[in-house]
């Protein structure tokens, strides 16, 4: 602001202020600003400094112990943030060593407590009964019961409450733990026989809510009839919402754990498990003042006599007396006497259990001790029973020490409190932990602390320990109130269950990791096998006559096992002599080398390359259990073995294919496959295979119009769902006629049992206990497996019918069969159900079983739903993965078919060499039938008894470096003209040889044929995988583990160039070239295939003829 004083018109004695005002006003600014600095700094130095001389005690303190890191504000809370797994690992770490630790929590002083002398100092203290504000968390759960009541209100509440926790009272429960224990042995029962385990903890928790409801509200909650009820979900989701705010800081004020439970709708869950409760007290209270009005007895039921006397009663009671209980103060502790009771057993009754199962022997002593208690009878258990159960008693403790459920407790010092460990003083405010984990792994009070040693807590070892040596149920006059009840009701639970069962387990001590929540658990589920045992019947009350009994029947057992392995060692004398000869996997009694083989289904063919990696092409032994086997890989041997008469029989493996096959020609005995092939062989001639063309065509369209839904996707997809359905629908089209246009998303309850039968029969021969017919019958009964079946056989069994009367009605009228009657005089398609109508015509008399058996065998063997579908999907693979033999089969294509949309004729698929050869060598790689099973009598220099089975493994002959170089290379030049006729003819035995070989190789080389060329007509496939990403499997077939992932784009039009464009081509070219030349893009283009020009290139073509040129080029796409 600028002053003047003016004197008329005389300016020059004015004065400016403004200078100054500018200035001032700046330095006062600045000091202001400083000033607030230092106004905000001291105060933040004045309160440190408070912070710090309140803190002082605890510093000093602190300075005289270790303990972990902490830093300013935070203190060592970041070492407890973590998963429950990290925070139990943490409490570890902290209480390394087991003097006094220092931990800061914020600005939280806490001292670790683990020596016994320290513990009875503090726990019994009257300066140490505030449990601090943390249990402040469980308030909305248990409200201020015994467990989280202020020091004022527990004291009122334990000197009235502690005498009801008397013997009389726990005498009345006992019939509920016996009701509920019984309970929970019924529903184990289907958890016999299993060979999976399952875990436990949920039959236990079950059993203890429905106890402790019982007990504490008399109340029947009934949870383990598989009612969910309400308030036993609130009561479980409530412990996981405290536990949950344990671990998240955030959450610690009250106004933003209520903000945050609003907000997630979590408050129900408090109100839902309250309700219960609620209602059970008024309704009760209603009954109590009802029963005092009539002057009748409360301990009296009306109708059964004397009633059950449950917590509650007991707290009405006290309030007939004076005590003067809110209803809420009654629920509080009801509730907080359920949750202290139910989880807490549950963890330790499995832990328990778990504990007897790895460790047998010691389960064996518990049940001869519940025997001697019980005998074999089924008495219910009473309170004097439980007094003798004291090995047990010891198992249960020793349980609790070295899985405490409340790993950490927490006790507030009221004022200062001196303690046995360096005769130090803890200072007012001061919280402790204490942690019963960590005081019961203190080696000079448990030697080898981390066993489970149940002798630990007999008489004499208990007295050598300090009182505080064993801290579970806490101590002192905060210990828990209800430890006898938990005890008890364990025992009779426990004695119960290994009165019935025995339990085991593949988990062994050191596998069991622990994390901590609101309670100590195992991180581990508790899986376990239980089985129902009656040796305590003859061993404990049998008497001598039964020891004799049983001594009889064991000696027998014992002759009649060594008279049968006798015999059977005699008749393996010829295989054995030849075995001797032979080198092969080691092999042991009963399962011979299945233990070589067995496996997933990855590894299953992992180790059967393994076999012929390490004993190679020349025959070696293999035992599969009792069955001889000698392995044949060398093609010498294998045509002498698939061309005898006398290894005609493919072995009793393929009878587990009977109920899906029957006896078709793929697993038919030796005598009818005789008899059919002679019949059916000649059917699958050139004339046949013509008639199928049309629908290879179709079906083919088919799957390149689904396939336009993948174009443009950057993500690879599976092909193996496509070319199934296409297959699937070809098949089925030219075995029955029958079009089941399953491309068109139709569901069709044939195709899903096509699919479901194999993996079926695939899982039987990976289970060898499935081996005998009678096993594999009961199991596919008890599981609902036998409608597969006859869903298979259901389709074909109805075009079977309608063919036949269709058949008979033709021949009646004198009608030519093979005349369609809808299209006039066109011949109709005849499928291979045509031919065998026509054979049974011609008096081969096949059942209509037999029929159906054929056609079901074609479905499945020759293309159907997996063979082909197989080959197909590795041989795309293959092309996506090796792209220039994919361009050298889309020459060939393109040079047979044209760039047109023509239909494949049969004369245009021998023409298609190269893509044969691909066909081939994909089938060299991967031979979807990796291993096949003959009878035989004798091979190249070994002589081999009757009963050998021969296994012939085509994956392995495939790979014979001296047949194919490099075999684990995809080359389709191994199979050109000039090197197969350098081969062995049985180097290449994918459809298998001989007499037995595959009838219908030529169809499937025709249909992938079809398929694979109509598919390159069209698009182009591209992977990411390479060749040795594949990893193989096998069940029933061979397959790729990886699935078939490719993308697709579609494919260019090439245009053609017949003779009569020679000349135009010529001259156009000459034309296009001196453009390019002007243009000084010439050495771009030096292939035979051109881009389309760009429209600036046109300003410099001279003349309208060249104009003319370019643009015919254009429109016939020469790119």
């Amino acid at each position: 602001m600028r002053f003047a004083l003016c004197n008329g018109t005389n300016m020059e004695g004015s004065h400016d202020f403004s200078t100054t005002s500018k200035h001032s006003t700046d330095g006062l600014q600045m000091t202001s600003t400083e000033l607030t600095a230092y106004t905000s700094i001291s105060f933040i130095v004045v309160l440190w400094c408070l912070h710090k001389w309140n803190r002082r005690h605890f510093e000093r303190v602190a300075l005289k112990m270790t303990g972990l890191s902490s830093y300013p504000f935070i203190g060592s809370g970041f070492e407890f943030i973590g998963t429950p797994q990290q925070v139990m690992d943490s409490v570890f770490k902290l209480f390394n060593g087991f003097e006094p630790r220092k931990l800061w929590l914020s600005s939280y002083f806490f001292v670790t407590i683990s020596k016994p002398e320290d513990l009875q100092i503090i726990l019994n203290s009257s300066k140490a009964l505030d449990k601090s504000k943390f249990y402040n968390f469980f308030k909305n759960t248990v409200g201020e019961g015994l467990f989280s009541a202020p020091v004022h209100k527990w004291r009122q509440h334990r000197r009235l409450i502690a005498p009801v926790f008397n013997a009389n009272l726990l005498d009345q429960f006992f019939p509920v733990f016996n009701e509920k224990s019984r309970i929970l042995i019924e529903n184990l029962k289907k958890e016999l026989g299993k060979t999976q385990p399952f875990d436990l903890s949920d039959y236990i928790m079950k059993t203890n809510l429905d106890i402790i409801c019982q007990t504490a509200m008399g109340y029947n909650l009934d949870s383990q009839s598989n009612k969910m009820s309400e308030f036993a979900e609130a009561l479980i989701k409530a412990s996981e919402l405290d536990s949950m705010r344990i671990y998240k800081p955030w959450l610690y004020p009250d106004i933003i754990f209520s903000i945050y439970r609003k907000i997630m709708g979590l408050q129900n869950i408090y109100n839902r498990l309250h309700k219960l409760p609620n209602q059970v007290i008024r309704e009760m209270k209603k009954k109590h003042a009802q029963r005092k009005m009539q002057n009748n007895n409360n301990d009296i039921d009306a109708n059964n006599g004397k009633r059950l006397k449950v917590f509650l009663d007991t707290l009405l009671d006290l309030n007939e007396s004076g005590a003067n209980f809110s209803d809420e103060e009654i629920r509080d502790e009801v509730v907080t006497m359920m949750i202290g009771g139910s989880e807490t057993s549950t963890i330790t009754d499995c832990f328990c259990i778990l504990m007897l199962a790895i460790h047998p022997e010691i389960q064996d002593k518990v049940y001869d001790e519940i025997f001697e208690v019980f005998g074999d009878g089924d008495q219910t258990i009473t309170i004097e029973d439980t007094t003798k159960l004291v090995y047990l008693e010891q198992c249960i403790r020793e349980t609790l020490r070295l899985y405490p459920t409340a790993p950490l407790l927490l006790r507030q010092l009221q004022d200062n409190v001196k303690i046995h460990s360096d005769n130090q003083t803890l200072p007012k405010g001061t919280i402790c932990i204490i942690s019963p984990i960590c005081t019961h792994h203190i080696p000079e009070l448990y030697p080898n602390p981390w066993s489970y040693n149940p002798d630990n807590f007999d008489a004499e070892n208990v007295k050598k320990r300090h009182k505080y040596s064993f801290i579970a149920f806490s101590g002192g006059p905060r210990g828990c109130l209800g430890y006898k009840h938990a005890i008890v009701s364990m025992k009779v639970l426990i004695s119960t269950f290994l009165r019935n069962y025995s339990v085991h387990t593949d988990i062994k001590l050191s596998d069991i990791k622990l994390k901590l929540d609101l309670l100590m658990r195992s991180s581990n589920v508790f899986n376990m096998e239980v089985s129902q045992d009656f040796y305590g019947t003859s061993k404990h009350s049998a008497g001598g006559l039964q020891m004799t009994i049983s001594e009889w029947t064991v000696y027998v057992v014992l002759s009649f096992i060594v008279l049968s392995w006798c015999y059977f060692k005699w008749k393996q004398r010829p295989f054995e002599k030849v075995a001797s000869k032979m080198t092969g996997p080691p092999s042991y009694p009963i399962i011979g080398a299945f233990l070589k083989i067995l496996g997933t289904p990855q590894q299953i063919i992992e180790n059967i390359i393994k076999l012929f990696e390490v004993y190679g092409p020349e025959p070696h032994k293999l035992w599969l259990g009792p069955y001889f086997a000698v392995t044949i890989g060398k093609p010498e041997d294998l045509q002498i073995i698939l061309n005898s008469s006398k290894a005609l029989d493919k072995s009793k493996f393929y009878n587990f294919f009977k109920n899906t096959v029957g006896e078709g020609l793929f697993s038919a005995p030796v005598h009818k496959w005789r008899q059919h092939r002679r019949l059916i062989a000649p059917v699958f001639n050139a004339n046949l295979l013509e008639q199928f063309i049309p629908v290879f065509n179709e079906k083919s369209r088919i799957l390149i119009e689904n396939l336009k839904k993948e174009l443009g996707k950057t993500q690879p997809f599976d092909l193996s769902d496509y070319i199934m359905k296409t297959n699937l629908d070809i098949i089925c089209q030219t075995a029955m006629g029958y079009n089941l246009d399953s491309q068109s998303n139709k569901k069709s309850e044939f195709a899903e049992a096509l699919i479901k039968v194999s993996e079926l029969d695939s899982y039987r021969v990976l289970k060898p206990w499935l081996y005998p017919n009678i096993t594999f019958s009961i199991y596919r009964k008890l599981i609902g497996l036998e409608n597969i079946y006859k869903t298979l056989h259901k389709l074909p069994n109805q075009v079977i019918r309608e063919m036949k009367e269709t058949y008979t009605q033709r021949k009646m009228q004198n009608k030519n069969n093979d005349i369609d009657a809808n299209n006039g005089d066109k011949k109709r398609l005849k499928v291979f159900l045509d031919t065998l109508l026509d054979l049974n015509e011609a008096g081969a008399n096949f059942s209509d079983e037999e029929i159906r058996d054929e056609v079901v065998t074609m479905m499945i063997g020759v293309s159907g739903s997996e063979t082909s579908t197989i080959t197909v999907c590795f041989c795309l693979l293959m092309l996506a993965i090796h792209s220039e033999i994919q361009d050298k089969v889309y020459d060939e294509i393109f040079e047979v078919l044209g760039d047109g949309d023509q239909t494949i004729t049969i004369e245009d698929t021998t023409k298609l060499v190269y893509l044969d050869q691909c066909i081939r060598e994909t089938l060299r790689l991967y031979p979807i039938g990796p291993i096949l099973f003959r009878q035989l009598q004798d091979s190249g220099n070994h002589t081999l008894p009757k009963g050998t089975i021969c296994v012939v493994s085509p994956i392995c002959t495939h790979h014979i470096p001296e047949l194919y170089p490099n075999p684990w290379s995809y080359n389709p030049d191994n199979f050109d003209a000039e090197n197969v006729n350098k081969r062995h003819k049985y180097s290449f035995i994918a459809f298998s040889g001989g007499p037995r070989g595959c009838l219908g190789s030529k169809y499937a080389m025709l249909s992938m044929k079809v398929l694979l060329s109509t598919f390159f007509q069209n698009y182009s496939v591209h992977t990411n995988i390479k060749l040795n990403d594949i990893k193989l499997k096998t069940d029933l077939l061979m397959r790729s583990a990886n699935g078939y992932p490719v993308t697709i784009q579609p494919r260019c039009v090439k245009f053609y160039f017949h003779s009569r464009f020679v000349l135009s081509l010529i001259i156009n070219k000459i034309v296009l070239c001196i453009v390019f030349i002007i243009n000084g893009y010439y050495a771009r283009y030096t292939s035979f295939y051109f881009t389309p020009l760009n429209s600036s290139y046109f300003s410099f073509v001279a003349t309208d003829y060249v104009k003319v040129s370019i643009y015919v080029l254009l429109m016939f796409n020469i790119i």
